[in-house]
């Protein structure tokens, strides 16, 4: 599911995923409120620096991977998506490309 607004989610993972897709999407749009309405629905201040921190990573990682144009595998892809991971469609394309055999 691309749309987490629409899944059948608790209210703390639904606040989580809001936090995420604002961090993602709009960071410079942060506030101080963004955390505390994680704190309200039960993170820990270590629990939403995971979420920040993850999200963060994953994000380098992907810079790092279309600044170097790295190749990235079927099975990278396979066991991202099977994470819940969402795959950039250049890079979906390029692990489908490398996955066809010559010809």
């Amino acid at each position: 599911m691309r749309d987490h607004t629409q899944a059948d989610l608790s209210p703390a993972d639904r606040a989580m995923l809001d936090y995420v897709a604002k961090l993602v999407t709009t960071p410079e749009n942060m506030e101080p409120g963004d955390v505390e309405t994680l704190r309200q629905h039960g993170f820990s201040d270590s629990g939403i620096c995971d979420i920040a921190l993850n999200v963060s990573v994953f994000f380098v990682m992907n810079r790092m991977v279309d600044g170097l144009g790295a190749y990235v595998s079927p099975e990278m892809i396979k066991e991202a998506e099977r994470l819940g991971l969402s795959i950039p469609d250049h890079l979906r394309h390029q692990a489908e490309d490398q996955d066809t055999p010559d010809e």
